[in-house]
């Protein structure tokens, strides 16, 4: 293949303009190992992840606790669990070769991939295809042969070290001992690894020995992806933004974060309860149902006094659900935030009314609302200065000792409350306007807010920025006067998104204009494209006080340029008059495709260009190298921030409402049910558009 074609080829590998794979050079080798998260568009659980050259794992129900092969955890050292080995005879010579593991062009696609290798010496091209089935616990490896100049003979042996367990099976289409391929001929064989009970087995390596019906379920995996990843396309002048885009965040959102929650770098296998609600905040512009479906699971991880699980495992053949009481303070909000998110978006109001248990309820059920009132009850308790107390941590889950003492407070926290107060009296009025009960929370809640906003512009503002948080001794973190963590990102940013919930920001406080330019003077490094989480970082001396953020070393995950939290700095500057084009910048420095654009960038930067890396190293000789990548819930945020607040471009129920605050045209195109939008929007293009769905083409035209 001509590499050079490929959109952003960096002399690994790019994009395919064409079907949206990324393809990598087999030729070479990649700085790490980059990898693939396949699963089934249905959610099915059942999965694996794997690398370019075959590394990887495979799981059924729970990415940690279920393994069918090893997770080795190293993207240093990739090491295969599986193995195909081919040998060849034309008559004259015989050759072996490693097929995967060994190859000259990679494909990674939404819920497959695709190794080819070309064994020069017989003119035979092998191409092998690895997926799973849509509803079935099975991996199928698809090995086509086609001899090019003559007739040949070959043997394929496959094997696979397996985790012992009686219901893990190893299988394939027919034996492959001594097959004749005629010159020209497509030869195909299947292989399965997969995990069931002994009575199910043979129906299911029945059903997929039919290696017709392998390929035409590959073409239905990949079908399905592509249309829920391609509900939402955009084509603007912007490319590199456009790639992400175009499928791979939502990918990286859905089959990762949702699906798999697992990646070569952490294998969860939870349903960590404030991750996962995050994630629907992209999904439900394309797949409603399942931002439904997760809310509603989250509902029922949460306790009668308004706390929540911070994570949990589910039950799995004979274990049962198991999980631990969130010690952390924002847990049980984002359930009041992401509900109005959903609502707000896809209009379903009927999810308020939705009966619900409780972990200790017996059996006692409530309303999606009333859980959420309670989610309010429980973080609404105040310090000594009128902020939310710390407790064992909040969003940043390092600094868990700041609060261990009962009397720590969190400045973020103040303002993710005033967000989640407005969302809530929002919900009130849509599940019921007219109950007096809700009429007087209501006025309770708008007064919470209130006081909120007075508390923390007496008690945490620092003369140019706000604090990050008040420890138990009621010392000041993220202060002028600090050592470390002089200045945090999030307690500006939030100053401003916590005024989003309700409505588009019309003005904001001056303030929280100063905030974030002394957030974009002190963090934001355009040059080198890092957005810091704090600065200065933290030392290994405040474990004890601030918590095990400090034990990072400086510079690194949440102790550096931390992507969820750059999110949100540059979505906060969008809704700043004069400052989108900042946001807009921050958005391009953590956009991987910009830090990997020739060998000797992606030398430095290492991990993979097609997904959102969790953190980039800002300190020391690791400066610029991406961490960990593909389990963040960045991307889901990177989603919808280039969406709504750079392109403006908002669903409300049956409504598109459109401010954009991107200086070029751009197109959105939106598949609504059985019907397509194409909006073409002018620069700073503004308008209100109903939605039906009469299955037709509307092209719409924006200014």
């Amino acid at each position: 293949m001509n590499y050079d074609n490929l959109i952003f080829y960096n002399g690994f590998g790019g994009f395919d303009s064409r079907t949206g794979e990324y393809i990598i050079d087999g030729s070479k080798r990649t700085p790490l190992a980059w990898s693939n998260v396949v699963t089934s568009p249905t959610g099915y659980p059942f999965g694996f992840i794997i690398t370019e050259r075959g590394g990887g794992y495979v799981w059924k129900y729970n990415s940690r606790e279920n393994r069918l092969t090893k997770w080795h955890g190293s993207c240093a050292f990739d090491v295969p669990n599986e193995w195909i080995g081919l040998t060849v005879n034309d008559g004259t010579k015989s050759i072996q070769q490693q097929l995967i593991c060994e190859n000259d062009e990679v494909r990674f696609g939404f819920g497959y991939s695709i190794f080819h290798r070309k064994i020069k010496e017989m003119d035979v091209s092998t191409k092998v295809t690895v997926y799973v089935a849509e509803n079935d616990p099975v991996k199928l490896t698809l090995v086509e042969i086609i001899p090019n100049s003559a007739d040949v003979c070959v043997t394929i042996k496959y094997h696979a070290d397996i985790c012992e367990d009686t219901d893990t099976f190893v299988s394939n289409a027919f034996d492959c001992e001594n097959i004749r391929i005629k010159q020209g001929q497509i030869f195909r064989n299947v292989y399965m690894l997969g995990q069931e009970t002994l009575d199910k087995q043979g129906n299911i390596i029945d059903k997929y020995s039919d290696v017709s019906f392998c390929v035409d379920c590959l073409e239905k995996v990949s079908e399905n992806w592509k249309k829920l990843t391609g509900t939402i396309q955009v084509q603007s002048e912007d490319r590199e933004l456009d790639c992400l885009m175009n499928g791979w965040l939502l990918y990286q959102t859905i089959s990762c974060r949702l699906y798999a929650r697992s990646s070569m770098y952490q294998s969860g296998g939870a349903y960590g309860y404030r991750d996962q609600l995050q994630d629907t905040i992209a999904v439900n512009y394309v797949a409603p149902d399942i931002s439904r479906k997760r809310i509603l699971d989250h509902c029922a991880h949460q306790y009668l006094n308004g706390n929540v699980q911070h994570w949990w495992h589910p039950a799995y053949r004979d274990v049962d659900e198991f999980g631990i009481q969130s010690k952390y303070s924002d847990d049980m909000l984002w359930l009041v935030f992401c509900t109005y998110k959903y609502v707000i978006c896809t209009g379903d109001v009927s999810i308020l009314h939705r009966q619900v248990s409780y972990i200790d309820s017996d059996g006692m059920t409530e309303s999606l609302f009333e859980h959420c009132m309670r989610s309010i009850d429980y973080a609404n308790k105040l310090g000594s200065d009128g902020l939310p107390l710390m407790r064992g941590g909040d969003w940043n889950d390092g600094m868990n000792k700041i609060g261990n003492d009962g009397k720590g407070q969190s400045v973020w926290l103040g303002w993710f409350l005033r967000c989640c107060l407005d969302a809530i009296c929002k919900l009130s009025e849509l599940a019921d306007a007219k109950n007096p009960d809700y009429v007087l929370k209501r006025k309770e809640w708008q007064q919470q807010a209130a006081n909120l906003v007075d508390n923390i512009n007496n008690n945490a503002w620092d003369g140019k920025w706000y604090i990050r948080a008040i420890t138990d001794e009621g010392d000041k973190v993220g202060s002028r006067l600090s050592d470390e963590c002089k200045i945090d990102s999030v307690s500006q940013s939030w100053s401003v998104l916590s005024f989003e919930s309700t409505e588009h920001l019309q003005s904001v406080d001056d303030r929280s204009c100063v905030a974030i330019e002394n957030a974009v003077k002190y963090l934001f490094d355009e040059d080198a494209g890092l957005v810091r989480l704090l600065w200065p970082p933290f030392s290994q001396e405040s474990i004890d006080k601030i918590g095990y953020i400090a034990a990072y070393p400086p510079g690194l995950r949440e102790n550096g340029a931390y992507t969820h939290a750059a999110v949100w700095l540059a979505r906060s500057l969008m809704n700043i008059h004069g400052k989108e084009s900042l946001g807009y910048k921050m958005l391009k420095a953590v956009n991987p495709i910009n830090h990997t654009a020739t060998r000797g960038e992606c030398a430095l930067y290492r991990v993979e260009p097609y997904v959102i890396a969790a953190d980039i190293y800002s300190h020391g000789r690791n400066a610029g190298k991406g961490g960990w990548t593909w389990y963040t819930g960045s991307a889901s945020w990177y989603f919808v921030t280039v969406l709504e607040s750079l392109f403006g471009f908002v669903r409300k129920g049956s409504w598109i409402e459109i401010d954009s605050k991107y200086h070029r045209q751009v197109i959105i195109t939106y598949r609504y049910r059985s019907t397509v939008y194409k909006f073409r929007i002018t620069p700073y293009g503004k308008g209100s558009f109903q939605l039906t769905d009469d299955g037709n083409l509307h092209e719409i035209a924006v200014k």
